[in-house]
């Protein structure tokens, strides 16, 4: 394998250009990393451009990544042909991927049309090589040679699509190749993953099942099938395939992984550990016959049975085998966080959960649903979907809660909230309240379930590090603008002198004012609010506390004669009929900010008559976000800063 050497062509768009030099020079300094993101981007908008697959092909040989060096490559190949560089290239990088039969062909092709190039004697020394190698494969198969090279040619390819993600290919190529040899199992194997990719979860199956026929012990296809099985809700089934598939003495590269990989998802942990030392006792820990999935696995089972040195020992060793291994990275780059920010350890990231479909179907059920006049009624009708189509998504809510990435864990979150589904909606809370994931994301998912109306508004206890903390759950909509009112013009100049004088803390003056605007409209409740405001401003607290509860009385939906009474409890120390009148104006979808502002001090109070300092503070917090310029806040800060020195 070797750098690919920049040539002349013409000069492509502008910003293609650019962001090819800036990849280019970021080559340069040795920040291959940095460049290919750029040059990923570019493949986005520039799809087959010669000039961003050439750097992307030198950024992957930087990387030492030749996986995708491989892809990279073969798309460039395609498109300049005409280079025998590329060609000789591009076999090799087969060749070093394990590609045997596929570096055969292109070697031949390249030396057909180039027999005097300088890497045509190298050429033909690697195909003496390779030629032995195919030689020993297609003994086993009791074929014709020519029929055998040709097997493993197609199954070549057929890995390579698997591995690139081209499923489509792959699967007109497996089909293709099972036509000509039915029993050939790497590729039902093969087939069979292509087909549970795309959602084929029964044809899936039964092609596993054609390839046990065949083999019953195959590793691969145990493995396969036990995965399935259990991603479709069959844990029973699966679980006994697990017993089979380790107790198989079949021959498989890879059967460690395999092996792990079921077990993983079966949630065997202490059946993944117990593979190290068979496969030590065997002389098969390093690759070929590990890779470093296999000791990924073997970290997050330990670390989930309580080794996390062990568990660091293993990830190490997974990235000294693949420096480049996100997983891996991702979960080292994880527990160096503090507690309250880690995620949490993962084995496989949510695409391998085989959801794909059912993400793919709810959405476009929700497309339709998108004009539906009641919320109440999309989550019914999305439920009873999930039910039908995709009840495998609710078996699997718990354990993707429990043991999937960040991502998969939204995924639960979010469709627990767009379906309203209780099950879903029973995982999506146990990772409110649990300890699994950061604070951030425990409590981004509270908010989600508190906007789809599936938790209520108000405080709740939430871990952080291995306590406990009251944190605040408020699903409203705060409005600033002024509030439309419908008193004559007469009141309402009335009432703006008392507001005044309020201000400036002249209650004799602002009583005045509202007496007159009382006689005009005497059963207006914001008046008489700002009444009681006004006589207990004048130390007249008894008649102001019974013009509260009267006001309340009248208007018992009225926000600041809730809140009044509400204080009036607290002073008098019933806490219970306080908590339980806040409350409900907490389950309220829209507020004006000074609605919110009374809720706020309202709640302060509450808290500090409870000996909770810390949550009088959140609701502090929340007071200073919506009107940090309130001097009113000082006292409060004041008193909350003494309740927590005593």
């Amino acid at each position: 394998m070797t750098k690919r050497k920049p040539s002349g062509r013409p000069t492509p768009p502008r910003r293609l250009v650019e962001g090819a030099i800036k990849a280019i020079d970021l080559l340069e300094k040795g920040q291959a990393a940095e460049a290919l993101e750029i040059l990923l981007e570019l493949d986005r908008t520039y799809p087959n451009h010669p000039e961003v697959l050439g750097t992307m092909v030198n950024a992957y040989y930087d990387l030492h990544d030749f996986l995708h060096y491989e892809y990279a490559m073969r798309r460039l190949a395609r498109l300049e042909g005409h280079h025998p560089e590329l060609s000789f290239a591009l076999a090799g990088t087969y060749m070093a991927n394990g590609r045997p039969a596929m570096a055969l062909h292109a070697f031949q092709e390249a030396l057909r049309r180039w027999p005097d190039d300088a890497k045509a004697e190298q050429a033909r020394k690697d195909i003496l090589m390779i030629d032995n190698v195919l030689h020993e494969q297609a003994a086993q198969f009791n074929l014709e040679e020519t029929r055998a090279y040709d097997l493993l040619l197609q199954h070549d390819e057929l890995r390579y699509c698997l591995d690139h993600g081209e499923y489509r290919q792959g699967r007109q190529v497996a089909e293709k190749l099972l036509r000509s040899f039915p029993d050939f199992v790497p590729a039902l194997n093969n087939l069979s993953q292509i087909q549970s990719i795309e959602g084929d979860f029964e044809p899936a199956v039964q092609t596993i099942l054609r390839a046990l026929q065949v083999d019953p012990d195959n590793i691969h296809a145990l493995s396969n099938l036990a995965r399935l099985y259990f991603l479709g809700g069959r844990p029973d089934e699966a679980h006994k395939l697990a017993q089979r598939l380790k107790s198989s003495q079949a021959f498989a590269a890879d059967r460690w992984t395999k092996i792990a990989e079921a077990l993983t998802f079966l949630e065997d942990d202490a059946g993944v550990l117990a593979l190290y030392e068979p496969a030590k006792a065997a002389g098969e820990l390093e690759p070929p016959h590990v890779d470093a999935l296999f000791y990924h696995l073997l970290a997050v089972a330990a670390y989930r049975l309580g080794k996390e040195k062990d568990a660091q020992k293993h990830w190490q060793k997974a990235l000294k085998i693949d420096p480049h291994f996100a997983w891996a990275l991702e979960n080292v780059a994880d527990l160096k966080k503090p507690v309250d920010d880690r995620s949490g350890v993962w084995a496989f990231a949510l695409e391998n959960w085989l959801l794909a479909p059912a993400v793919n179907d709810l959405y476009a059920q929700l497309e339709t649903m998108k004009h539906a006049a009641k919320k109440s009624d999309v989550q019914a009708r999305l439920g009873r979907f999930i039910e039908e189509k995709h009840a495998e998504v609710l078996f699997l809510a718990p354990h993707l809660v429990e043991r999937g990435d960040a991502k998969a864990r939204e995924f639960i979150v979010r469709t627990a909230a767009v379906t309203g589904h209780p099950i879903l909606v029973s995982a999506a809370k146990d990772f409110v309240f649990g300890k699994r994931g950061s604070s951030q994301e425990r409590f981004q998912a509270a908010n989600i379930l508190s906007e789809a109306d599936l938790m209520p508004s108000g405080p709740i206890q939430m871990w952080s590090g291995d306590e406990k903390h009251e944190v605040m759950l408020l699903n409203v909509e705060i409005n600033s603008e002024p509030v439309a009112s419908n008193l004559p013009a007469r009141v309402l100049a009335l009432l703006e002198k008392a507001i005044s004088a309020l201000h400036d803390n002249d209650g004799p003056a602002a009583q005045a004012y509202l007496e007159q605007a009382l006689v005009i409209r005497p059963d207006d409740p914001g008046l008489i609010n700002n009444l009681a405001m006004s006589l207990e401003m004048q130390d007249q607290f008894e008649k102001a506390h019974d013009m509260v509860r009267q006001l309340h009385s009248r208007f018992p939906d009225y926000f600041f004669g809730v809140v009044g009474v509400a204080v009036l409890a607290i002073e008098e120390h019933d806490l219970d009929r306080a908590h339980h009148l806040l409350d409900d104006l907490m389950q309220r979808k829209k507020m004006h900010t000074s609605e919110f502002i009374a809720l706020c001090r309202a709640q302060i109070q509450i808290c500090l008559a409870d000996k909770k300092p810390e949550a009088a503070r959140t609701w502090l917090d929340m007071w200073a976000r919506v009107d940090p310029d309130d001097q009113n806040m000082k006292n409060y800060r004041r008193r909350i800063g003494l309740m927590g020195k005593s």
